[in-house]
């Protein structure tokens, strides 16, 4: 879903700057196996765990915790 990728693009971009798409496509193509345009809501939780570990080793740890918490946040919400 493209429209997914491109709200976690948004959220990471903040952090990663010029580096945001290396780094997130890595994420999605090393840890879920998947193209960075399949990327679709089930896919959350797992992405943010990784995002938060690698970008762990990236920045401090307290950034990479908000990070992924951001894209946990981007889940939606139940229907009504």
């Amino acid at each position: 879903m493209p429209d997914l990728y491109d709200k976690v693009y948004k959220e990471c971009a903040v952090y990663f700057g010029a580096e945001t798409k290396r780094f997130l496509d890595r994420q999605i193509e090393c840890h879920l196996s998947k193209t960075p345009r399949s990327l679709d809501y089930p896919d959350i939780n797992m992405l943010a765990k990784w995002i938060r570990i690698s970008g762990g080793l990236l920045l401090p740890k307290e950034k990479a915790e908000k990070l992924s918490a951001k894209i946990l946040a981007l889940k939606p919400g139940p229907v009504s």
